[in-house]
C-alpha cells in the first residue's frame, strides 16, 4: 500500500499566496500493488492506482488543466531465465 500527499502548488514561480489561476490543490492518492512468486524465475504483479477515484488536477500548462490518473488496475507475468 501506499499514500501520497502532495500540498498545493504553483504553476508558475512566485512568492506568497497563491493566485486561483496559478493554483493546484492538495491531494491524497492511495496505491496497492501485489507481487506473488509462482515459481523462483515467475512472478504474477497486480498494481491498483488511485484506489479511491478521486479527481484531481497535476497541471494547467502548458495547454491548460490536466488531470490525475483515474482508478485503475493492470496485472502481468514477469518470467525471468
Amino acid at each position: 500500500m501506499r499514500a501520497h500527499y502532495q500540498s498545493d502548488m504553483r504553476t508558475q514561480s512566485g512568492t506568497g499566496p497563491i493566485p486561483p489561476q496559478e493554483l493546484i490543490p492538495s491531494r491524497w492518492v492511495m496505491d496497492a500493488q501485489l507481487t506473488y512468486l509462482i515459481t523462483p524465475g515467475v512472478q504474477l504483479k497486480t498494481v491498483a492506482q488511485n484506489l479511491t477515484n478521486n479527481n484531481y488536477m497535476v497541471s494547467r500548462v502548458p495547454a491548460g488543466l490536466r488531470p490525475g490518473i483515474p482508478f485503475h488496475i493492470m496485472s502481468g507475468i514477469t518470467w525471468q531465465w
